[in-house]
Protein backbone atom coordinates (compact mmCIF):
# COMPACT_ATOMS: atom_id res chain seq x y z
CA UNK A 1 0.00 0.00 0.00
CA UNK A 2 2.94 2.36 0.65
CA UNK A 3 4.27 1.59 -2.70
CA UNK A 4 0.48 2.50 -4.15
CA UNK A 5 0.44 5.85 -2.09
CA UNK A 6 4.19 6.60 -3.46
CA UNK A 7 3.39 5.65 -6.99
CA UNK A 8 0.11 7.93 -6.60
CA UNK A 9 1.72 11.27 -5.54
CA UNK A 10 4.93 10.70 -7.50
CA UNK A 11 7.31 10.53 -3.90
CA UNK A 12 10.56 8.12 -4.17
CA UNK A 13 10.58 6.15 -0.91
CA UNK A 14 13.90 6.59 0.76
CA UNK A 15 14.62 4.40 4.00
CA UNK A 16 14.33 5.72 6.64
CA UNK A 17 10.46 6.90 5.39
CA UNK A 18 10.76 10.60 7.25
CA UNK A 19 7.49 11.20 9.33
CA UNK A 20 6.31 13.94 6.31
CA UNK A 21 5.81 11.38 4.53
CA UNK A 22 4.07 8.84 6.93
CA UNK A 23 1.54 11.15 7.90
CA UNK A 24 1.09 11.79 4.56
CA UNK A 25 0.31 8.02 3.78
CA UNK A 26 -1.61 7.63 6.88
CA UNK A 27 -3.62 10.75 5.60
CA UNK A 28 -3.98 9.34 2.34
CA UNK A 29 -5.56 5.98 3.93
CA UNK A 30 -8.21 7.22 6.05
CA UNK A 31 -9.17 10.31 3.50
CA UNK A 32 -8.65 8.74 0.15
CA UNK A 33 -8.52 5.04 0.94
CA UNK A 34 -11.47 4.98 3.58
CA UNK A 35 -9.23 1.95 5.61
CA UNK A 36 -10.49 1.26 8.33
CA UNK A 37 -7.49 2.35 11.47
CA UNK A 38 -6.91 -1.17 12.47
CA UNK A 39 -5.74 -1.85 8.80
CA UNK A 40 -3.66 1.31 8.88
CA UNK A 41 -2.40 0.29 12.34
CA UNK A 42 -1.34 -2.68 10.81
CA UNK A 43 0.37 -1.00 7.55
CA UNK A 44 2.57 1.16 9.65
CA UNK A 45 3.29 -1.54 12.49
CA UNK A 46 4.71 -3.74 8.89
CA UNK A 47 6.58 -0.15 7.81
CA UNK A 48 8.11 -0.55 11.87
CA UNK A 49 9.12 -3.91 11.59
CA UNK A 50 11.03 -3.21 7.88
CA UNK A 51 12.96 -0.29 9.44
CA UNK A 52 13.98 -2.30 12.32
CA UNK A 53 14.86 -5.02 9.73
CA UNK A 54 16.83 -2.72 7.97
CA UNK A 55 18.94 -1.50 11.12
CA UNK A 56 16.89 2.33 10.77
CA UNK A 57 15.76 4.13 12.98
CA UNK A 58 11.89 3.36 13.64
CA UNK A 59 11.11 6.26 15.71
CA UNK A 60 9.04 8.03 12.71
CA UNK A 61 6.69 5.38 12.82
CA UNK A 62 5.46 6.16 16.31
CA UNK A 63 6.24 9.85 15.81
CA UNK A 64 3.43 11.97 18.06
CA UNK A 65 1.66 13.24 14.89
CA UNK A 66 1.72 9.71 13.40
CA UNK A 67 0.20 8.53 16.59
CA UNK A 68 -2.37 11.22 17.16
CA UNK A 69 -3.55 10.80 13.08
CA UNK A 70 -4.27 7.37 13.96
CA UNK A 71 -6.70 8.37 17.31
CA UNK A 72 -8.09 10.71 14.93
CA UNK A 73 -8.56 8.46 12.14
CA UNK A 74 -10.38 6.04 15.09
CA UNK A 75 -12.42 8.86 16.03
CA UNK A 76 -13.77 9.50 12.89
CA UNK A 77 -14.99 6.13 13.02
CA UNK A 78 -18.14 6.90 15.67
CA UNK A 79 -19.50 9.71 13.00
CA UNK A 80 -19.50 6.97 10.00
CA UNK A 81 -23.28 5.35 10.01
CA UNK A 82 -23.16 2.03 10.52
CA UNK A 83 -24.38 -0.91 8.63
CA UNK A 84 -26.26 -3.97 9.41
CA UNK A 85 -23.12 -6.63 10.26
CA UNK A 86 -22.59 -9.60 7.82
CA UNK A 87 -23.62 -13.23 8.78
CA UNK A 88 -21.55 -15.63 9.42
CA UNK A 89 -21.20 -18.95 7.79
CA UNK A 90 -22.46 -21.72 10.29
CA UNK A 91 -22.68 -25.26 10.12
CA UNK A 92 -26.77 -24.96 9.03
CA UNK A 93 -25.99 -22.42 6.74
CA UNK A 94 -23.36 -24.51 5.08
CA UNK A 95 -26.02 -27.21 4.63
CA UNK A 96 -28.24 -24.44 3.16
CA UNK A 97 -25.99 -23.80 0.58
CA UNK A 98 -25.05 -27.22 -0.06
CA UNK A 99 -28.94 -28.03 -0.87
CA UNK A 100 -28.83 -24.89 -3.12
CA UNK A 101 -26.04 -25.61 -4.88
CA UNK A 102 -27.56 -29.05 -5.60
CA UNK A 103 -30.42 -28.10 -7.09
CA UNK A 104 -29.30 -25.75 -9.22
CA UNK A 105 -28.79 -25.68 -12.76
CA UNK A 106 -25.14 -25.96 -13.36
CA UNK A 107 -23.29 -27.97 -14.42
CA UNK A 108 -22.06 -31.02 -12.36
CA UNK A 109 -18.01 -29.73 -12.83
CA UNK A 110 -19.67 -26.17 -11.75
CA UNK A 111 -21.58 -27.95 -8.67
CA UNK A 112 -18.30 -29.49 -7.24
CA UNK A 113 -16.24 -27.24 -7.88
CA UNK A 114 -18.00 -24.62 -5.52
CA UNK A 115 -18.80 -26.80 -2.97
CA UNK A 116 -15.59 -27.93 -2.44
CA UNK A 117 -14.41 -24.11 -2.54
CA UNK A 118 -17.38 -23.68 -0.03
CA UNK A 119 -16.27 -26.30 2.11
CA UNK A 120 -12.81 -25.47 1.74
CA UNK A 121 -13.39 -21.98 3.27
CA UNK A 122 -15.72 -23.09 5.79
CA UNK A 123 -13.67 -25.96 7.70
CA UNK A 124 -10.41 -24.05 6.95
CA UNK A 125 -11.73 -20.72 8.30
CA UNK A 126 -10.67 -19.13 4.84
CA UNK A 127 -12.10 -15.79 3.13
CA UNK A 128 -13.29 -16.56 -0.46
CA UNK A 129 -10.53 -13.88 -1.61
CA UNK A 130 -7.44 -16.28 -0.37
CA UNK A 131 -8.78 -19.02 -2.02
CA UNK A 132 -9.88 -17.88 -5.26
CA UNK A 133 -9.07 -15.14 -7.73
CA UNK A 134 -10.93 -11.83 -8.61
CA UNK A 135 -11.33 -11.75 -11.62
CA UNK A 136 -12.51 -14.70 -13.80
CA UNK A 137 -9.04 -14.77 -16.43
CA UNK A 138 -6.47 -13.57 -13.57
CA UNK A 139 -4.87 -15.18 -10.88
CA UNK A 140 -1.88 -14.24 -8.65
CA UNK A 141 0.40 -17.54 -7.64
CA UNK A 142 1.60 -16.06 -4.69
CA UNK A 143 -1.78 -14.90 -3.25
CA UNK A 144 -4.65 -17.77 -5.22
CA UNK A 145 -4.95 -21.24 -4.01
CA UNK A 146 -3.10 -23.75 -7.32
CA UNK A 147 -3.24 -26.91 -7.60
CA UNK A 148 0.71 -27.04 -7.28
CA UNK A 149 -0.15 -25.87 -3.04
CA UNK A 150 -2.16 -29.11 -2.92
CA UNK A 151 -1.41 -32.77 -1.64
CA UNK A 152 -3.06 -35.53 -2.17
CA UNK A 153 -2.74 -38.94 0.10
CA UNK A 154 -3.58 -42.36 -0.10
CA UNK A 155 -5.88 -41.56 3.12
CA UNK A 156 -8.26 -39.56 0.76
CA UNK A 157 -7.23 -36.94 2.92
CA UNK A 158 -5.84 -33.67 1.63
CA UNK A 159 -3.16 -31.12 2.82
CA UNK A 160 -3.58 -27.50 1.51
CA UNK A 161 0.04 -25.38 1.45
CA UNK A 162 -1.54 -21.35 1.97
Amino acid sequence: MLEKFAHTHHIELKWPISVDVLSSFINWCVFHKNLAPSSITSYMSHIKLIHCLRGFDASACENFLCKTQLKGAKNLQFYKPTFPMKKVMNLPLLKILGHSIAISSWTDHSKSLVWAASCVAFFGSFRFGELLPKTKFAFNSLENLMWSDLKFFDDDSIQFHI
